[in-house]
């Protein structure tokens, strides 16, 4: 017997729609440090776990990932004049503002670039384990005693690790934009 979904897909987007508008809302038209603003605010960080949720899944089912990605890059662009405007009234007056100040759409390309070298078949098991002691170790910094003469050997094992795994994801990630522009057609002005 199939179990019966508690939420729909599309009920998850209305939420996030939803929580979205009271979040813009209140950015836009309610007085900061309100209990009103705040409030709205709340409700509006429910969009962003359902978004990456919405990212992930979009990630597993697409047919072409490379075009998922295409797509998302193409939209933060096309909306970022729109986002800085809104936001601060005005375009970027400098490279310096329009690289530090990104919609979220951005971040959301960030996620599906490391989506992309996660499941590249060219990143090993090694590698990857790599990745998730030094995203574990990193939630435990400061906390650590001191290190014995092993626990020094095993550090610089790690830190050897660590160093392949950045030549690796950085050549990953050089071959993945070559080939892109071999096989994506770049837009004319």
């Amino acid at each position: 017997m199939k179990k019966a979904a508690i939420l729909s897909a599309n009920t998850l987007k209305l939420i996030a729609l939803v929580a979205m508008t009271f979040d813009h809302t209140a950015l836009l038209f309610v007085d900061a440090d309100t209990l009103l603003w705040i409030v709205m605010r709340l409700i509006g960080r429910l969009t962003m776990p359902i978004m990456c949720f919405f990212i992930a899944e979009g990630y597993h089912y697409t047919k072409n990932r490379r075009k998922y990605l295409v797509r998302m890059a193409m939209f933060a662009a096309i909306s970022q004049p729109f986002y800085f405007i809104i936001l601060f009234g005005r375009l970027p007056t400098g490279a310096a503002e329009s690289l530090t100040n990104w919609n979220v759409l951005y971040t959301f390309c960030v996620s599906l670039v490391l989506l992309l070298i996660v499941d590249s078949k060219k990143v090993n098991t090694l590698d990857k384990q790599a990745v998730e002691d030094v995203i574990s170790s990193s939630n435990h910094k400061g906390n650590t005693p001191k290190q014995s003469k092993s626990d020094k050997t095993a550090s610089k094992v790690v830190e050897d690790e660590e160093t392949t795994l950045t030549n690796n994801i950085e050549t990953e990630v050089i071959e993945n934009i070559e080939n892109a522009e071999d096989t994506i057609p770049l837009l004319e002005p």
